[in-house]
């Protein structure tokens, strides 16, 4: 199907009111002047160009017909297929977020059942992880059962794969004034709860896409700078991980047009998490998860590696550091993230093989462990006895 070509038997499946929304939420003026059978509308921009929407009426066919071209004129306007606007108007004002899996099993367009499954499934926890977030950020979240979150869900919709990859869409409608009705003419005060939800889901994938590639993964902990951020966000997304060295999974947005996005420009149209990404997911699934053995304390130690980059601020290097500090008798590798100040004395540290002290609330995870709300932390003093080493 060429795309301007509309199917007549989707066209009357589709509601004036919608037609009338659409219209007047993407630019188009009413002329009230002009009542009855149609309505018309008139841009801004033009004093020729007219739409012409028809009212529901008996006769499928007239209707089928003003309905076309008026899709049409809009595609135009929009410099976008006919097709894809009416596909739009047909569903619920939504914002659609499309999850593309690029491996070599997905370059046909389709994926075994099990993995379509996993991916279905990750993707419904991913949702309802970052709808959870948007009413209250935390760490972790022991169950999913917030009423507002689990109604989000469950009115999303499953749309079409496409070719040379596996794309899952996934139209998540915004709680709008019901069409017919003229508050939909203005843009709500404050964004829909829906909305607030898709936002948040795309700024947290493009955090994480940017703390790997600068491996910063550990800064990401912080819930009051990365509100998104979350045991079960990460542990959704490790069912989404893509099989090989490079593939990856892209995950785009396409924001409903009846409702405007303010910063929109500032969000990539697609972020791509590549397999650091996924290891990243890995190692803070673990850490952001309660562990009833972590046990704040000061410790000792070295400085073994630095792996920090420059702050976004560009005050100098931040981030993460490898320690090797004293616990119960040896010496165990730590993962920390340290402020720009803590990383200048760390460096200090380590090019002087200098011992460091610091406190803090010490993880212990399945291979190494990590130091997290860190103060204190300095260089041994070794004229000052109460800095002693032997703890």
């Amino acid at each position: 199907m060429a795309p301007n070509d509309l199917p007549p038997e989707l066209l009357v499946q589709l509601r004036s009111a919608e037609l009338r929304r659409y219209a007047l939420c993407t630019g188009w003026e009413r002329n009230e002047a002009v009542n009855g059978r149609v309505a018309v509308f008139q841009h801004p921009s033009s004093e020729l160009d007219q739409l012409v929407v028809p009212v529901e009426t008996k006769d499928t066919d007239a209707y089928a017909v003003l309905a076309g071209e008026a899709v049409r004129k809009l595609a135009s306007w929009e410099k976008r297929p006919a097709t894809a606007v009416l596909n739009d108007l047909l569903l619920p004002p939504s914002d659609v977020i499309r999850f593309r899996t690029s491996s070599p099993e997905a370059e046909t367009g389709s994926l075994p059942l099990d993995r379509t499954v996993q991916l279905l499934t990750g993707v419904r926890r991913l949702l309802s992880s970052v709808a959870h977030s948007a009413l209250t950020p935390q760490r972790y979240f022991p169950r999913l059962r917030r009423t507002e979150a689990e109604e989000f869900v469950g009115r999303c919709q499953v749309g079409q794969t496409e070719r040379g990859s596996f794309t899952l869409a996934v139209a998540c409608p915004l709680d709008l004034p019901p069409a017919g009705t003229r508050l939909f003419e203005q843009p709500p005060p404050v964004a829909p709860y829906s909305r607030r939800v898709t936002e948040m889901l795309m700024r947290t994938v493009e955090e994480l896409a940017q703390a790997a590639d600068f491996s910063r993964a550990g800064e990401l902990t912080d819930t009051t700078k990365h509100p998104g951020i979350s045991a079960n966000f990460c542990e959704a997304l490790l069912l989404l991980r893509p099989s090989g060295d490079r593939s990856f999974l892209g995950v785009s947005s396409s924001w409903s047009r009846v409702l405007p996005v303010e910063d929109a420009r500032r969000m990539r149209a697609e972020v791509e998490l590549r397999q650091e990404a996924f290891e990243a997911a890995e190692q803070l699934a673990p850490r952001l998860r309660p562990d009833p053995s972590a046990t704040e304390d000061r410790y000792v130690g070295f400085v073994e590696e630095l792996r920090g980059g420059l702050a976004p601020e560009g005050s100098g290097p931040s981030g993460e550091v490898w320690l090797s500090v004293h616990e119960d008798g040896d010496f165990v590798r730590a993962r920390v993230n340290l402020s720009v100040a803590q990383y200048a004395i760390a460096n200090a540290a380590h090019m002087a093989g200098e011992l460091i002290r610091l406190r803090g609330l010490l993880r212990r995870l399945p291979r190494s462990r990590e130091i997290e709300s860190v103060t204190e932390f300095g260089l041994i003093d070794p004229d000052d006895p109460s800095e002693s080493s032997d703890e």
